[in-house]
């Protein structure tokens, strides 16, 4: 199990692809008035990777454990959470976004051969 409480609303994304990349049920705990971490949270039980988000101000042991629990015995969250994890594990995201780079850098005129 993930547990995943952002400090800052920068990292929320950051913080939510790790626990995706994991291929782990994550527990998300949004606070503060960042939409980002709510919509993090919600992607991810959408997903079926992650019970739902426990509010900060809702935050007790008993929920947390309620929510451990579910996410440990819980196969279809287990399933859901793996075969999302192989999947991103499998995408050849960085080679794509220097592709990406490359050709918008090329097209506005900024590339130049060093020869």
């Amino acid at each position: 199990v993930s547990l995943r409480s952002n400090s800052g609303s920068w990292t929320a994304e950051v913080t939510a692809a790790a626990t995706f990349r994991s291929g782990i049920p994550g527990i998300f705990v949004p606070h503060g008035d960042c939409y980002d971490q709510r919509y993090w949270g919600q992607l991810a039980e959408e997903a079926g990777c992650s019970v739902p988000a426990i509010q900060y101000s809702q935050l007790q042991a008993s929920v947390l454990a309620s929510a451990i629990t579910t996410s440990i015995n819980d196969t279809g969250l287990r399933r859901a959470a793996a075969a999302l994890g192989a999947r991103i594990r499998r995408e050849p995201g960085v080679r794509h976004a220097a592709r990406l780079i490359k050709t918008f850098v090329e097209r506005v005129g900024l590339y130049e051969e060093v020869h």
